[in-house]
């Protein structure tokens, strides 16, 4: 159990810095742009991308890659086996289908991290592709209108979490002093609401797939990012959500030293 317990909390720990240290940088590049000074915006593949682009790419590849894959592993291991006992209400059912989903996602970001690491093509864009042979099924588009406000709903919850300070249920409280748990929990607030901004324009996106039968409308990460230049304060927006995920990036950082160990 001791050996079962460990291997969780490294998981947990190291995922949370990758996930974090991800999120810093897509953040950095956004509040790069505004200023002039970055390459452009970018979503998590577009960051690892840039990230093996450099020097030592491939041990990047290899290190970020297990890095996310130890956050997809945590986040299923804590689906399946609930390590702080939120229990078997809705709720905490909820949270836990959405621990599953979250780890789905982040596995395959760690594949696109690997493949790269083994000089694999990449192809097109596998959502866009899965979302177009959605439309083809009957009331697909109804489906397709049906993830968007998933996807928004995700939005609202991000929000949710920071307004209730749920995002320091899982914090060592005991760790902190009192000014740094205050700041810890506007960081988290701040970084939240980044994140929020970026899935409510994934949703729009995915509305606008649902509207026009088109899988190519589909915006991720850094779709979502581009598209804010577009507008007519797409400027200050990217500013605003630029800050938003430096700072949770920060806080998963955070996380990674202050989270709860399971015990």
């Amino acid at each position: 159990m001791q050996a079962h317990r460990t291997t969780a909390n490294i998981l947990l720990r190291v995922g949370s810095f990758a996930k974090g240290l991800v999120y810093l940088l897509m953040g950095l590049f956004c509040l790069g742009t505004v200023l002039g000074v970055s390459y452009g915006t970018g979503g998590p593949k577009e960051t690892i991308a840039w990230l093996g682009a450099n020097p030592y790419g491939q041990a990047v590849f290899l290190l970020l890659g297990c890095g996310i894959l130890c956050y997809a592993l945590w986040r299923v291991y804590e689906a399946f086996f609930d390590p702080f006992d939120r229990g078997t209400s809705w709720l905490a059912l909820y949270y836990r289908l959405n621990c599953l989903i979250v780890g789905g996602a982040y596995g395959a970001l760690a594949i696109y991290a690997f493949r790269r690491l083994f000089r694999a093509r990449t192809g097109g864009d596998i959502r866009q592709d899965a979302l177009q042979i959605i439309l083809g099924f009957p009331f697909g588009q109804y489906i397709t209108y049906g993830i968007a406000l998933a996807v928004i709903g995700a939005g609202l919850s991000a929000l949710y979490v920071g307004i209730k300070n749920q995002h320091m249920r899982d914090v060592d409280d005991w760790a902190l002093t009192q000014v740094q748990s205050k700041w810890f929990r506007t960081i988290g607030r701040i970084g939240l609401g980044g994140v929020a901004a970026v899935y409510f324009i994934m949703g729009y996106s995915l509305f606008e797939v649902a509207r026009t039968y088109d899988g190519t409308e589909f915006r991720g990460v850094g779709e979502a990012l581009s598209y804010l230049e577009g507008w007519g304060w797409g400027l200050a927006m990217m500013l605003v959500t630029g800050v938003g995920l430096v700072s949770y990036g920060v806080f998963m950082g955070l996380r990674a030293w202050y989270e709860k160990k399971v015990v």
